[in-house]
């Protein structure tokens, strides 16, 4: 059967990161640009799904965006759900004649009978995996208000697998026996090791721990361990599966989602932003729009927002005099800087990068701004050259 996408393999590995004069091969640069323009323009090596006529499925191209906001970090596993979910929208397609979205239970069951029997059969764990990557998607499909209900169960559908033998003892004497001499050694001396003095001071954390964990455990904690903060509180408490950069990144991740969820309500109320990334985030906020419009939802919770807008809010960093929505290759503050994953917002020309967008909520600093500036350039004793940068600056 002939493939449905356009490249020989499925899913194209498309380098982004090439110029404007350097086409990428089997991706026109005018797809590239549109893809730019909403802001779903990913890394190198990032699948992407081609249609025959050469268009791109943004819908998918959405959902790994957002799988990749929610935790999946490693981008082989990304590329792991786009192969799964590509045998599926195969079989709809060359099979069916339908699309992902307008799979039902009769037609997933059609797709598992096809997949787990003949003599090209996948195992259990492999069709588990295929189910598992399918299930993520139509759950996220329906939490954006694609679809009316998720075809499938992911309980109803799987496989369920005998319980395999782990760490028996043919395995440990292998283990054993495939040692270096240095790890012998050093097993040998933590066996018979010197007694352990133990202090108080080796069980801050955990003590820390059972601090966070009481009531007004996370107010007394930052008092007691003289932290300025309750976020450094609960980072170094932490838990016993986490750290402390864990978790002050996990409380700036919810942040950013409380402040998309303003700047979309904003937007609702009528407030226009404006910068060189207003179009992008107004074409985002529209694209929410319209699913909530099509399931017809008259009220929408906080959750269901969050995941419709964690894709974006990934990008976001709050800013005094604007907000930075951040895209490595647009952005002028790291021109002289090694450093590529963030932005420096100190170095921010808020009138003139291209990953900036300002709102009405900005508009008394930068008035405060404004009035400061003329104050200054008003001022005796200032240098002809100081008033010239002031007044290029208030321009």
């Amino acid at each position: 059967m002939p493939d449905m996408l356009s490249f020989s393999a499925p899913l194209a590995q498309v380098n982004v990161t090439v110029g404007d004069d350097e086409p990428v091969p089997g991706l026109p640069n005018q797809t590239l640009n549109g893809l730019r323009a909403k802001g779903l323009l990913p890394e190198d090596g990032f699948p992407i799904f081609i249609e025959p006529d050469g268009s791109v499925d943004e819908t998918l191209l959405r959902f790994l965006l957002d799988v990749r906001t929610e935790g999946v970090s490693s981008l082989k596993s990304i590329q792991g759900y786009a192969q799964d979910i590509r045998v599926l929208k195969r079989y709809l397609g060359e099979a069916l004649g339908k699309g992902l979205l307008n799979c039902s239970l009769d037609d997933f069951r059609q797709f598992k009978r096809r997949r787990t029997t003949g003599d090209d059969a996948v195992s259990g764990a492999t069709w588990n995996r295929i189910l598992a990557a399918c299930e993520r998607f139509y759950g996220w499909a329906h939490e954006r208000g694609l679809i009316g209900s998720k075809p499938f169960r992911y309980k109803g559908e799987r496989i369920d697998q005998a319980p395999v033998a782990r760490n028996t003892f043919a395995e440990r004497r292998v283990a054993a026996e495939s040692r270096t001499d240095d790890e012998r050694r050093v097993a040998r001396d933590l066996s018979f090791s010197e007694e352990w003095r133990l202090g108080s001071r080796q069980f801050r954390r955990t003590i820390a721990w059972y601090i966070a964990n009481r009531p007004f455990g996370v107010v007394a904690g930052m008092i007691q361990y003289g932290h300025l903060s309750h976020i450094t509180f609960e980072g170094y408490a932490g838990t016993s599966h986490s750290g402390f950069r864990a978790e002050v990144e996990r409380q700036q991740a919810l942040a950013r989602l409380g402040d998309i969820i303003e700047l979309y309500e904003d937007h609702k109320r009528g407030v226009r932003p404006a910068g060189g990334r207003a179009p992008t985030v107004l074409a985002e906020f529209e694209f929410v729009d319209r699913a909530l419009a099509q399931e017809g939802a008259e009220v929408v919770s906080e959750q269901r927002l969050r995941k419709m807008l964690a894709n974006l809010a990934a990008h976001l960093y709050p800013g005094i005099y604007s907000h930075c929505f951040f895209n490595a290759e647009t952005a002028l503050c790291l021109e002289r800087s090694e450093r590529k994953d963030q932005p420096i917002l100190a170095n921010c020309d808020e009138l003139v990068c291209a990953n900036a967008c300002r709102w009405k909520a900005h508009a008394p600093a930068i008035s405060d701004a404004i009035s400061e500036i003329r104050e200054l350039k008003a001022k005796r004793g200032m240098s002809p050259t100081q008033r010239t940068i002031l007044g290029s600056v208030l321009n």
